[in-house]
């Protein structure tokens, strides 16, 4: 299973208690895009994450309230950034933050060239709420399938593993029905060869846009969260 990074686990929980937890899963993911190098490892580094990508990813998507909630991170990081033009206005936590209900982390597998989407997704979402396991060979495939265990596959058609598609698609299509199949990125070359052939066997497959962002990623893979059921009568 991919590793939940502790700088990353900082950042994030710093951003959930300034926006809710959808906000903030695809602010990181932004900012983990724009960002350029390894990730985040240690103190100087992450202060250069934060005050560079994460501040310009918030500016694009909360538009002038964005310098607010950089602020607001900031000083709950207890980082010295920059500060902001504009006096700094603060944040309703009451109406952003959102109560996550308990459940067990989704498993995903994770089909790509690297485990940079894993480490995303582990990023993003956090270890209580997700169980990633990067898959970059077809024997690393095989040997995760074989143990049932696993909510959602998903394929980086961005950055693909060395499988053909008509491969893949013969093995996707040979797992349990319910696990739910994610192509990311089903517009570029790959993806639509999987999803053909996915569809040549009959089998199901979510296509989703990487130009549409993250957020239809996530909420796919927060669907497949299992909810604790009503406690037992006594």
């Amino acid at each position: 299973m991919t590793a939940e990074r502790r700088e990353l686990k900082l950042v994030r929980e710093s951003l959930e208690s300034v926006v809710s937890p959808e906000v903030a899963a695809a602010v990181l993911f932004d900012a983990l895009d724009l960002h350029e190098g390894p990730l985040p490892s240690d103190v100087a580094s992450l202060v250069a994450f934060v005050g560079g990508a994460l501040r310009g990813a918030l500016r694009t998507r909360l538009g002038p309230a964005a310098e607010s909630v950089a602020d607001e991170l900031s000083l709950h990081l207890g980082l010295v950034l920059p500060a902001a033009a504009s006096p700094p206005r603060r944040w309703d936590r009451v109406t952003t933050r959102e109560v996550l209900v308990d459940g067990r982390p989704v498993r995903v597998l994770v089909v790509s060239g690297r485990a940079a989407l894993a480490e995303k997704l582990m990023a993003c979402l956090g270890e209580f709420r997700v169980s990633p396991v990067a898959v970059t060979t077809p024997e690393i495939l095989d040997a995760q399938s074989h143990l049932g265990l696993h909510a959602v596959v998903l394929v980086d058609a961005a950055d693909f593993a060395p499988i053909e598609p008509s491969m893949l698609a013969l093995r996707l299509a040979s797992m349990d029905p319910m696990v739910l199949r994610i192509v990311w990125g089903g517009e570029l070359p790959y993806g639509a060869a999987l999803l053909r052939a996915m569809s040549d066997r009959e089998a199901v497959a979510h296509a989703v846009d990487r130009r549409e962002g993250f957020e239809p990623l996530l909420d796919l893979i927060r669907s497949r969260q299992v909810r604790p059921g009503p406690p037992p009568r006594s």
